[in-house]
């Protein structure tokens, strides 16, 4: 529950990024790298190294993306506006999406999305995500990796799209547990959560 809920500071990297800083008021005057500090590039990488959703990645990938990406970080309660062209990566905290068009004063919570979890991509067609009258409301102190739409779903089909990943991933949507799953989760969970093992006949199969 705490590690939803807790009332924490929940910076991860934002204290590295300086992206949108003036760089006239920058202390480190010689900083090399447009938006991390230079000392902070190692500890960064490692940090991200393992965080979900950047854990399905290589290390030269997410050296990559310290390049592209831009940090955000959202108040408790605070609204997240999507932009068309960007997609969104909780990097920690927890964001609610609630529907207010049954009950405008006691909207109804759709899901609770938290770290690795990937916004405003793939989308497209839930009309649900899609409407006006849906919110994303940060439940916590919140912090967000932001992408370019076409440069994230480059890497997505450069990275995810390989033939282990997508055999995986159709041998897993052929059962029915995961047959309804959106195809963001089931990625997730191919490229980072579960493991394959093979039996041979008459092996004991432990838990």
């Amino acid at each position: 529950m705490n590690r939803y809920e807790g009332d924490k500071d929940r910076k991860v990297l934002s204290q590295f990024y300086i992206g949108n800083m003036d760089k006239s008021l920058l202390q480190v005057k010689d900083n090399v790298h447009p938006k991390w500090f230079d000392k902070k590039l190692t500890e960064v990488l490692k940090i991200l190294k393992h965080r979900y959703f950047f854990k399905r990645f290589s290390i030269n990938r997410i050296t990559e993306f310290l390049n592209k990406i831009e940090m955000d970080v959202l108040g408790k309660n605070k609204i997240l506006f999507f932009e068309k062209n960007k997609v969104y990566v909780v990097i920690s905290g927890s964001i609610q999406m609630k529907n207010h068009s049954k009950c405008t004063e006691l909207p109804e919570t759709l899901a609770k999305i938290g770290e690795g979890d990937i916004l405003n991509f793939l989308q497209d067609t839930s009309v649900t995500f899609n409407a006006i009258e849906t919110w994303f409301i940060a439940q916590v102190e919140t912090e967000v990796a932001i992408f370019d739409k076409d440069y994230f779903t480059k890497v997505w089909n450069q990275d995810l799209m390989t033939h282990d990943l997508l055999l995986k991933r159709s041998v897993l949507q052929s059962h029915p547990l995961f047959s309804d799953l959106s195809e963001l989760t089931v990625m997730s969970l191919v490229s980072e959560i579960l493991q394959t093992r093979v039996f041979q006949m008459g092996e004991q199969i432990m838990p």
